[in-house]
């Protein structure tokens, strides 16, 4: 490995506005934490800091008390009105001059994605660096999305996103390296959302990540960016 290689960096989504949900999603009751940190203990948990693109509420977000610890983690993104493109844009504009091989996507309002996922994930982009990887779903095979990794090749195409489809018309234009998630992997839109993920969450993976995202915590120190 190169001498200051950083190897990949991990950014999670979550600066919108959550106009369906009513509220900030990213704060809502999430087994007795807020909805965004099972995201970044997931992460957490597989040996990684991530970082979180914020935008609407992010004052509100960000000095929650389960959350004040990652503030220095924080990518702010000011003009988030403008969609999720803005986010990866964001995003982008903060990596672009740092000596990584690219940028691992994942959404902040999925917190039933599961560690072992995470952890195949990661490991496929540390082996193969150079090349573009996204999700495909059981529920719908045609369905390209994240986590989605994009070596630093792709940044300048990704400062050219526009509005709030993401990422999708890169995945769809090159062809990527595939990882099939098995299930189906919901996002947090409406509070009825919410109601069904908390049925189907299991307290003990739940208790095994927060210990491990704990300890990899303590292990890693924060940067301020």
């Amino acid at each position: 490995m190169k001498k200051g290689y950083a190897g990949f960096s991990v950014v999670i989504l979550a600066a919108g506005e959550s106009k369906r949900f009513g509220s900030p999603k990213q704060l809502a009751d999430f087994c007795g934490e807020p909805l965004l940190l099972a995201s970044i203990r997931k992460v957490l948990a597989c040996g990684i800091t991530p970082y979180i693109a914020l935008g609407a509420n992010l004052e509100l977000i960000s000095q929650d008390p389960s959350l004040t610890s990652f503030k220095g983690l924080v990518i702010n993104v000011q003009d988030w009105k403008l969609g999720q493109s803005e986010s990866i844009k964001q995003s982008i504009r903060f990596f672009e001059n740092r000596n990584i091989s690219g940028v691992v996507f994942l959404l902040g309002d999925q917190p039933l994605i599961e560690r072992a996922y995470l952890e195949t994930f990661f490991a496929k982009v540390k082996d193969c660096s150079s090349s573009l990887l996204c999700t495909a779903y059981d529920s719908n095979k045609d369905k390209l999305g994240v986590p989605a990794y994009f070596p630093k090749e792709y940044f300048e195409q990704l400062l050219l996103l526009e509005g709030d489809v993401g990422a999708k018309q890169l995945l769809k234009k090159y062809c990527p390296d595939i990882l099939k998630y098995q299930g189906e992997l919901l996002d947090i839109d409406e509070p009825e959302d919410l109601v069904q993920v908390n049925l189907q969450h299991t307290d003990n993976d739940d208790e095994t990540d927060r210990k491990d995202s704990n300890a990899c915590s303590e292990r890693h120190t924060v940067k301020l960016v």
